[in-house]
């Protein structure tokens, strides 16, 4: 004999009226197979009812029940996909319906494996849990509407701040709060103003500081005339519209990646980062500077599909922790600021089919993890 789910429920209800019950579930089982048949994880599924009797002491129920295979070599095999049926009942033994005994049998629908005929007795009883007394209570404080601790005309109980009156200026006049001290008026409230007596000057840069800026990537180019007024670089008279950027790094709005114009470059399957790739590690260098609300950026080195995965994993990460280290090194950005991670060919930018693509593979990316208010 082999006990199974019965599709008995567990309220009382009124008698000779039918209740269903549904169950489906998913069996993991280790692959087996004996000459040609096979089995392992399947899905369960099974439909039936129940009908009170007695005062709901007697239940006579049906039940129909079956399974599938769910390995790529059983999905759709008949073999696999076995459908039973089975009647019962379960009597309780005792008034309150804690203790029950009961008995069910059933056969083979279709093919498959199952068993030609099925009886189950079962014998069981049940432990009720009951609430407590989960009630909050009666409330404790009681809002008076004829009290107002600071006197400026609002109740305590709409009163967001008790103890200090009401200024009646806006743009709050009525939430019982005086506008916090703006010395420059500037919109700033002075204890997140940096610049308390210098009002800001609202030019969509670092607007949330307190601080008027004239050149807040300190490049020497004026936020005016800089068309990059948040990455330090050059003027550049030929192009306009590259005035005040950087040659190598750029920042596109919207993307937490710190692009770079010109690969990384490093000495053949080393760690040891070439001389001509300086000039672009030196303007991310001045990028950090320039943006102290970067709290912490993410150094990730990739390579293409040639040679061993673990080597190569190995290998990015390498480089992608020799950049790190030149930034700190070299550069005098704070470690903290900077983490290292190495992919290896796990995130590849192009095909590894062409030598044009395996090279764009070969790379280092920059992305911000972690970045604060611009100007606080």
């Amino acid at each position: 004999m082999e006990c199974r789910r019965q599709c008995f429920g567990r309220r009382r209800v009124r008698a000779q009226q039918v209740f269903p019950d549904r169950q489906r579930g998913f069996t993991f089982r280790p692959r087996a197979q004996l000459h040609e048949f096979i089995t392992g994880r399947e899905l369960t599924y099974g439909i039936g009812g129940y009908v009170p009797l007695l005062e709901d002491r007697l239940r006579i129920g049906a039940e129909i029940f079956g399974s599938a295979g769910m390995l790529p070599e059983t999905i759709g095999d008949l073999d696999a996909l076995p459908l039973e049926w089975s009647l019962g009942a379960r009597y309780a033994l005792d008034k309150r319906k804690r203790m029950f005994a009961g008995l069910s049998g059933g056969s083979r629908m279709t093919g498959g494996y199952a068993p030609d005929f099925r009886i189950v007795a079962v014998f069981g009883g049940a432990i009720p849990f009951k609430d407590t007394d989960a009630n909050s209570g009666e409330a404790k404080y009681v809002l008076r509407e004829d009290v107002d601790t600071d006197k400026d005309g609002f109740p305590d109980y709409i009163d967001m701040c008790v103890l200090d009156p009401e200024d009646k200026q806006p743009p709050n006049p009525d939430d019982g709060c005086p506008n916090m001290p703006d010395t420059d008026n500037d919109g700033i409230p002075d204890g997140g103003d940096k610049c308390v007596n210098v009002a800001e000057d609202k030019d969509g840069i670092d607007d949330r500081d307190g601080c008027p800026e004239d050149d807040a990537d300190k490049d020497g180019i004026p936020d005016n005339e800089d068309m990059c007024p948040k990455e330090p670089g050059e003027a550049n008279e030929e192009d306009p519209s590259k005035h005040g950027c950087p040659q190598y790094v750029r920042r596109i709005s919207g993307s937490s990646e710190i692009e770079i114009t010109k690969q990384v470059d490093f000495e053949f399957d080393k760690a040891v980062i070439v001389p001509k790739s300086y000039p672009i590690l030196d303007e991310v260098v001045k990028l950090l500077k320039a943006n102290p609300e970067i709290k912490l950026l993410s150094v990730e080195g990739h390579t293409d599909n040639v040679g061993i995965p673990e080597y190569n994993e190995k290998l990015s990460a390498m480089r992608a922790e020799a950049v790190v280290q030149y930034l700190v090194n070299r550069g005098g950005i704070a470690p903290k600021r900077l983490v290292s991670k190495g992919w290896g060919t796990r995130k590849p930018k192009a095909t590894n089919d062409t030598d044009e693509g395996r090279a764009q593979n070969r790379r280092v990316e920059f992305h911000i993890v972690t970045q604060a208010i611009e100007g606080r």
